[in-house]
């Protein structure tokens, strides 16, 4: 069901020599099973997590090998200095095969993963570059979005501005 993606975007990329690193989003794997079906079917996190985090990853990749489910990660760019991190904003709950299923949110072990090991790891002299699905940090207003990512922007605020930020019953210290 994944060929046409792979056909149409990751092939392509990586016989010109590119690589190819994934940020689930909303609807990015919600398929059309055939062209007369009206409705399209999400996949659940862990199919989901089997083609962004095994089928289709690149090398070096490093996820959270306790939450089968995630499709959040990093990975260093060692000659550029620069650690690329991938977290997954629809990741609250699983929506199943529900037909255009999306579910927005951050569940707390993801949080947890983010703030302890994508950032909290962060080598020396390193910058950072977060990619996310829903623009976390430029959330603004009483909106339910703001709401759920609430979490999230406080981490990367913390991170961003080296203080200590509270977030998920546990406290992350980016001072240092």
């Amino acid at each position: 069901v994944v060929d046409p993606y792979r056909e149409k975007w990751v092939s392509p990329i990586r016989r010109a020599g590119g690589l190819l690193y994934t940020v689930r989003g909303n609807h990015d794997f919600t398929i059309r099973r055939s062209p007369k079906e009206e409705l399209g079917v999400t996949y659940s996190g862990r199919r989901t997590h089997e083609l962004v985090i095994g089928e289709l990853s690149e090398p070096g990749v490093r996820w959270n090998r306790k939450d089968p489910g995630c499709c959040y990660y990093y990975f260093d760019d060692l000659s550029e200095r620069i650690r690329y991190v991938v977290a997954d904003t629809s990741d609250s709950q699983d929506a199943g095969e529900v037909p255009w299923g999306t579910v927005y949110g951050m569940h707390a072990e993801q949080l947890r993963w983010l703030a302890r090991e994508a950032l909290g790891t962060v080598p020396e002299g390193y910058g950072v570059v977060i990619a996310h699905h829903i623009p976390v940090a430029g959330l603004v207003g009483s909106s339910e979005d703001v709401k759920r990512f609430a979490q999230m922007k406080r981490l990367l605020d913390a991170y961003q501005n080296r203080q200590r930020v509270e977030i998920a019953d546990r406290t992350f210290d980016f001072t240092t």
